[in-house]
């Protein structure tokens, strides 16, 4: 069974973000990333900076930086995060998110994990015998300064996807804080890998 990272990004969320700095001139004159746009989108109300490595978007809302090369060095993600707050410290910021989607691609011969879901003692797949059932979950966990949300689902007939959403709601969250969050990207990468492969393997 193949495990793959198939997306990575992260989600700083505020009441009053302001999508029209995100120029390629402002990008380059306070050094936020490296390289040079592929494209993008510059306007008052959303956002678009697209590099050959990062995807950056923004609203009054929501930022969001994604990693396109997931080969790169995830601490790469964290530090333009982490600028970006250190750039703009007056802005109210309320959450932030580090999210990691993996798929797992079953082999030729490998059976796919199996799902019982369980209410009261009463299995409700019982509830469906006429039909063809494919079934994942949701899973809410909290941890320390975190809530896990992890969504699992079939992808076709050999393909599961892993969904984890790490969620930071600290209101009012900051700077310090958000920076200190976004450090802990790459350990909550590999947390998210090993959940998997724990789910995966049955637990041993």
């Amino acid at each position: 069974m193949e495990i793959e990272l198939s997306k990575m990004d992260l989600v700083i969320l505020a009441s009053a973000h302001n999508p029209s700095i995100m120029s390629p001139e402002w990008i380059e004159k306070n050094k936020l990333l490296d390289e040079k746009y592929i494209n993008y989108v510059n306007t008052p109300q959303f956002s678009v900076f697209e590099s050959e490595t990062y995807n950056i978007t923004i609203d009054q809302q929501r930022l969001q930086i994604s990693l396109k090369n997931l080969r790169s060095d995830q601490k790469s993600l964290a530090k333009i995060g982490a600028k970006y707050l250190e750039l703009l410290p007056h802005i109210p910021y309320s959450a932030l998110g580090l999210n990691f989607i993996w798929s797992a691609q079953i082999a030729p011969g490998e059976t796919m994990p199996e799902f019982n879901i369980n209410i009261n003692d009463l299995n409700i797949s019982n509830n469906f015998q006429d039909y063809e059932l494919e079934l994942g979950c949701i899973v809410k966990a909290k941890k320390d300064r975190y809530l896990l949300n992890l969504s699992i689902k079939p992808s076709g007939e050999n393909k599961l996807i892993f969904n984890f959403n790490y969620h930071f709601d600290v209101e009012p969250l900051t700077v310090t804080k958000a920076i200190e969050y976004i450090s802990g990207l790459p350990e909550l990468c590999d947390d998210s890998y090993h959940i998997v492969n724990k789910i995966l393997s049955g637990g041993s």
